[in-house]
């Protein structure tokens, strides 16, 4: 049993015979909310989905395409790279090295002395450097044309060898 007082229900006043109806709880009525805003919100969020896929691949698409630029620029450079590093085991190389130092008039060195700094004494016998004889120049013969063969002023001439200058540098 509970605590709680019980409820007494009063009598009707008089005078008011009638009954009144009993009341009940109505269920609230259903209202739906509109599908159109719903629907334009996921298209919306479709339509950006769908662009922001579309700039991501574009953008994937150009980085590709400048990855692979710089790939082949790459493999360019290394190439070149290996070219100039052979070519500079080439020339300094030492027969190549004899061959520039005769062109620029060198010749190579005699006997060196060398010089005992803790004593200043000269160990061996030093000698100059000489250069070796030039060949004297040969003059190619003069060609003398076959008899009964005129002359024209436009035939040909003897060419000359060309020479390099002495003492300048050559590339």
């Amino acid at each position: 049993m509970s605590t709680a007082p019980a409820v007494q229900r009063r009598p009707l006043p008089a005078g008011r015979g009638q009954q009144r109806p009993r009341l009940r709880v109505v269920p609230p009525r259903r209202v739906r909310p509109a599908k159109t805003p719903f629907v334009l919100l996921v298209l919306g969020l479709l339509a950006v989905g769908l662009i922001a896929l579309l700039s991501l691949n574009t953008a994937l698409a150009r980085d590709s395409f400048t990855r692979q630029q710089l790939e082949t620029r790459s493999q360019e450079l290394a190439e070149r790279e290996q070219a100039l590093r052979q070519e500079l085991a080439r020339l300094q190389s030492p027969a190549v090295l004899a061959q520039r130092a005769a062109e620029f008039g060198m010749v190579p060195g005699g006997n060196p002395a060398f010089l005992d700094t803790r004593d200043g004494s000269v160990l061996g016998e030093p000698t100059k450097a000489t250069a070796p004889p030039t060949p004297p120049a040969v003059q190619p013969p003069a060609v003398q044309p076959p008899a009964g063969t005129p002359t024209s002023p436009a035939a040909p001439a003897v060419l000359q060898p060309a020479t390099r200058p002495q003492g300048g540098a050559t590339r």
